[in-house]
């Protein structure tokens, strides 16, 4: 396997994302931006969403207004 002066190999660093993306045209590239923050946000929402019941309830929301939210 051939060394690259950062040590990391030819053929892995070919087979990374970052590498790939860097090859990609610019509206690719802030496609693929848009798409992982997109996962971060949800996985942020959900983690938020997840205390927000109890926190209503302990607020004294009833099931219906807690179904609304």
């Amino acid at each position: 396997m051939k060394m690259t002066k950062e040590g990391m190999g030819d053929e892995a660093m070919k087979k990374s994302l970052f590498y790939r993306a860097k090859k990609m045209p610019p509206s690719a590239q802030i496609m693929l931006l848009f798409a992982v923050e997109g996962v971060f946000l949800q996985y942020i929402t959900s983690i938020n969403g997840f205390g927000l019941n109890l926190y209503a309830t302990n607020m004294g929301a009833t099931d219906s207004q807690i179904g609304i939210i």
